[in-house]
C-alpha cells in the first residue's frame, strides 16, 4: 500500500512508525514514480508504503467467517429485521421472524444505530459513498489497472482523502474514490446524488493519474454507506444503564477490516473476560459533558 500525502504530514506518520518500530518505507515523489510510473505526484508530495498491507475480497472474506462460524456452532439468521429489544436478566430480542432471548448481547450496527436506540448520548451522521471506477484511456494501458501495476492507494490533501485500488472489482476498471460522502436521512431515498465528490476526484485523477479516463469516467459508480461518529472514532461501549447489552457502531468508514478484531473483543467482554485490546478510547464517555467544577 501507498499513502500519498504533504511531505510534512506523511515524514510526521514515518516518525511514528519508527518509534514504535513498524516496518515502512519513506519515499519522496521522485523514487514513488519510479517504483509506479503511473502516478503523477510533484514536490511537495511524499509516500509512505506500508509492505503488509493488502486488499480484502470482501465477498470471499465474509463467506469464510461466516463459514467457520456456523462450524462452532452458531447461526446466521439473514434479512431479519430487528424491531425492538428489552433489557433485564435476559436480553429479548424482537424480530420479524421471532424473538430471540440471551443473557448478553452485542448490537453491531451500521447506519441504523439511532433508529433502533434512539436515547443512545450520540447521532451517527450517516454518509452515502460514491465508489467510482475509472479505466484506461488507452486499451494498451489497460494492463496498468492490475495489481501487478497499480497499488493500493491513499491519497490526502489535508482534510480532503481519496482511497484506490487496482481491478479487483471489475476487469480493467480502477477503484478511486472520495473518503466522504452525501449526508442522508434513513427515510428518504436518495436517487441523485451530489456529483461534487465525483468532481474532486475527477480533478485528482487527471493531475496524478493521467493514463485513468477521467474526462469520460467514471465508468461505474456503486454506493456505500458509512456511520460517522461526531470525531470520526468507534463507538464501543455498553448500552447505558445496562451490563448485558454492548453497542458497536459508527465505524467510520474503516469497520469492515477491523471485524474480526473487534468481535473477538466484544467477545470476550461478553463473557467476562479481559479483551485482548483495550478498548476504552471508542467509550461514549468521550460525549458526556465534562463538568468545569
Amino acid at each position: 500500500m501507498v499513502w500519498m500525502g504533504q511531505k510534512a504530514e506523511i515524514e510526521g506518520v514515518a516518525k511514528i512508525l519508527s518509534d514504535f518500530k513498524c516496518d515502512h518505507e519513506l519515499l519522496s515523489s521522485s523514487e514513488i514514480g519510479k517504483r509506479y510510473p503511473s502516478l503523477k505526484y510533484g514536490e511537495e508530495w511524499a509516500g509512505l508504503v506500508d509492505p503488509m498491507a493488502g486488499c480484502i475480497l470482501a465477498d470471499r472474506w465474509l463467506a469464510v467467517f461466516q463459514d467457520e462460524f456456523r462450524k462452532a456452532g452458531g447461526a446466521i439468521c439473514d434479512e431479519t429485521r430487528v424491531d425492538s429489544f428489552e433489557d433485564g436478566e435476559m436480553v429479548q430480542i424482537k424480530t420479524r421472524k421471532g424473538v430471540f432471548r440471551s443473557k448478553k448481547a452485542v448490537f453491531a450496527l451500521g447506519t441504523w444505530i439511532n433508529k433502533l436506540i434512539p436515547g443512545l448520548p450520540v447521532q451517527s451522521r450517516n454518509e452515502l459513498i460514491s465508489v467510482a471506477y475509472w479505466r484506461s484511456k488507452s486499451e494498451k494501458d489497460e494492463h496498468l489497472t492490475e495489481p501487478a501495476n497499480y497499488p493500493i492507494l491513499l491519497a490526502n490533501e489535508g482534510r480532503i482523502g481519496w482511497y484506490s485500488l487496482p481491478s479487483v472489482d471489475y476487469k480493467g476498471a480502477v477503484k478511486f474514490a472520495y473518503h466522504e460522502g452525501q449526508v442522508y436521512d434513513l427515510n428518504n431515498e436518495v436517487v441523485d446524488m451530489d456529483q461534487k465528490f465525483i468532481d474532486a476526484t475527477r480533478e485528482h485523477i487527471r493531475v496524478h493519474v493521467p493514463f485513468l479516463d477521467a474526462e469520460n469516467g467514471p465508468w461505474r459508480v456503486d454506493r456505500c454507506k458509512y456511520a460517522m461518529s461526531p470525531d470520526e472514532h468507534y463507538i464501543i461501549d455498553f448500552l447505558p444503564g445496562s451490563g448485558n447489552i454492548q453497542v458497536a457502531g459508527c465505524m467510520s468508514g474503516t469497520g469492515y477490516k477491523n471485524g474480526p478484531s473487534l468481535g473477538k473483543a466484544l467477545t470476550q467482554i461478553a463473557l467476562g473476560k479481559r479483551p485482548f485490546a483495550d478498548l476504552s478510547s471508542f467509550s461514549l464517555n468521550r460525549f458526556t459533558p465534562k463538568s468545569k467544577m
